[in-house]
C-alpha cells in the first residue's frame, strides 16, 4: 500500500512539475506580449505626431506653390498686357 501511495505521490509530483513548467512558459509569453504591447503603444503614440508634422510640411509646400502660381499668373498677365501694347504700337507705326 505504501508503494502505491509513493507511486501516486511521485506521479502527482511529476504533474505538478509539468504544471509549474507550463506556468513558467506562460509567464515568459506574457512578458513578451507586455513588451510588444509597450512598443505598440509607443508607435501608435508617435504616429499622430508624425502625421501632424507631415500635415504642417504639406501645408507649407502648398502655400509656396500657391504663392509661386500667383507670381506666375501676375507675370503672365503683365507680359500679355505688354504684348498687346506692343502690337498696338507696331500697328500704329505701320500705318504712319
Amino acid at each position: 500500500m505504501e508503494n502505491q501511495i509513493l507511486a501516486l505521490l511521485k506521479q502527482m509530483n511529476e504533474k505538478v512539475e509539468k504544471l509549474e513548467s507550463r506556468v513558467g512558459n506562460i509567464e515568459v509569453c506574457l512578458g513578451r506580449h507586455e513588451e510588444l504591447l509597450q512598443q505598440l503603444i509607443k508607435t501608435t503614440a508617435k504616429n499622430p505626431e508624425d502625421m501632424t508634422a507631415l500635415r504642417i510640411e504639406t501645408n507649407q509646400r502648398f502655400d509656396k506653390l500657391e504663392l509661386a502660381d500667383r507670381k506666375m499668373s501676375t507675370d503672365i498677365n503683365l507680359l500679355f498686357q505688354e504684348i498687346q501694347t506692343n502690337k498696338r504700337d507696331i500697328a500704329q507705326l505701320k500705318s504712319q
